[in-house]
C-alpha cells in the first residue's frame, strides 16, 4: 500500500521498524528520522512461576 503510493506513511512500533525496513528494502520505503507519534502501550514479560531470579533480572533491567 505504501509502495503503490496509496497512502504517505505508516506508523510502525520503534522494536517492528528496522526489521521492516530491511525486509522490504527493495520498494525504496524510507524511516522519516524527524517524526515520532507517541502512544502509550504495553509489554509483558511472562515467566515460570517460581523463577524469582528472572523475574528479579527483568524486573532491574527495565527499571
Amino acid at each position: 500500500m505504501l509502495h503503490k503510493k496509496r497512502f504517505d506513511f505508516f506508523p510502525r512500533s520503534i522494536i517492528k521498524i528496522e526489521g521492516n525496513y530491511h525486509e522490504f528494502k527493495k520498494l525504496n520505503i524510507t524511516i522519516e528520522s524527524y517524526l515520532l507519534i507517541h502512544y502509550p502501550s504495553a509489554y509483558y514479560f511472562y515467566v515460570r512461576q517460581g523463577n524469582v531470579v528472572l523475574a528479579n533480572a527483568i524486573e532491574s533491567g527495565l527499571n
